[in-house]
C-alpha cells in the first residue's frame, strides 16, 4: 500500500453509536482520500474488501485503484 498519497487508496467505515458501518461509506472514504491525493475523476476498481466482525459486522475497509 502506498502511504504517500498515490494509489492504491484505502477507505474505512466503522460502526459508531447508532451509525451502522457500510460498504458504501468505506468506498466514499477511499474516494475522498484519492481526490485529496490528486486523483482525477474516472473509473476506479475496488481491489479489496475487508470486514471486521463482532456479530454483526463492525467495520468495512476497501482498497481502490485506478481502473483499466
Amino acid at each position: 500500500m502506498n502511504h504517500g498519497g498515490g494509489p492504491p487508496w484505502k477507505g474505512r467505515s466503522e460502526e459508531k453509536g447508532d451509525k451502522e458501518a457500510s460498504l458504501q461509506a468505506a468506498i466514499k472514504d477511499a474516494w475522498k482520500k484519492a481526490e485529496a491525493g490528486g486523483a482525477p475523476a474516472g473509473t476506479y476498481v475496488v481491489t479489496r474488501i475487508e470486514i471486521e466482525t463482532r456479530n454483526p459486522i463492525h467495520a468495512y475497509s476497501v482498497t481502490i485503484d485506478p481502473g483499466p
